[in-house]
């Protein structure tokens, strides 16, 4: 076989793979529609995490932010719920980490 066939054959299989990937990520992607769906954030969630911005730094206002949405989370699958209000959970983690910062 001539060495340039099989570049050839190899950037086909990338091609391939990579065309396969992105059609399984779209698949999974429309199957959870409902996590891209309109008014998943209220307004008071939206001006909450504005003031918790402005309260802590950059940083831990993301980390804040990141522990919000674990314990979310975790409570969406404790109790089967799939709406619960965010800003009890935000509350929480900015209140963690305003603590840990003293």
């Amino acid at each position: 076989m001539h060495p340039l066939a099989k570049v050839h054959i190899y950037y086909n299989l990338q091609k391939v793979s990579l065309k396969s990937i992105l059609n399984f990520l779209l698949k999974k992607i429309q199957e959870f529609e409902y996590l891209f769906s309109k008014n998943k954030m209220g307004l008071a969630d939206v001006w909450y995490a504005a003031v918790s911005a402005e309260t802590l730094s950059f940083f831990a206002w993301h980390k804040a932010m990141f522990l919000s949405c674990i314990f979310a989370g975790v409570y969406m699958v404790s109790a089967h719920k799939y709406k619960v209000p965010f800003i009890p959970f935000m509350s929480l983690g900015c209140i963690i980490l305003i603590l840990i910062k003293k």
